[in-house]
């Protein structure tokens, strides 16, 4: 069955497209496009994923993401961070997700890797992407090039007056 059959709507009087676009997931009962970008850090920012323990670590969350019935987009690990896109069912919260891919990887790693021990923290940062996981273009970049695009809000100085950001 080809992506369109699978998606056509069975209410002829419907005003809805006859097709779902191409990389939307269906289940029993929801058609959804749930992207997240995750990125955490170790504690306070330690170059430690490096080497064994970074290809570690990429298994590692592989291996849990599949658990979980997720799909990873793209994984980057540098020496200071980790982040990823992951593709999920909307039935798994963005916090549960990291929790057990977080919770998971530093068990295991902990273990296998004793330098490890207090270098994990609990907080992470989280967010919607709404990128279709067949423009795989989309999803390469530093951090430093995820911004808000469009809001004035945290873009502007804190000497900036309300009257001239309106201007």
């Amino acid at each position: 069955m080809n992506c369109v059959s699978a998606f056509r709507l069975t209410d002829s009087a419907s005003s809805y497209p006859r097709a779902m676009p191409r990389g939307y997931e269906r289940g029993q009962t929801a058609v959804h496009l749930m992207n997240y970008h995750f990125a955490w850090c170790p504690k306070y920012r330690r170059k430690i994923l490096v080497g064994k323990i970074a290809e570690r670590l990429d298994t590692l969350i592989h291996e849990k993401a599949t658990q979980l019935g997720c799909e990873i987009l793209n994984l980057s690990i540098a020496a200071d961070h980790a982040q990823f896109f992951i593709q999920a069912y909307p039935l798994l919260s963005p916090n549960r997700i990291v929790a057990q891919i977080k919770g998971y990887s530093s068990m295991v790693l902990m273990q296998e890797f004793p330098e490890l021990l207090r270098m994990q923290t609990r907080s992470y940062f989280v967010l919607t992407a709404s990128i279709n996981p067949h423009d795989r273009g989309a999803l390469t970049g530093t951090p430093e090039q995820f911004h808000v695009s469009g809001s004035t809000r945290f873009n502007k100085s804190p000497t900036t007056t309300e009257s001239e950001s309106r201007k």
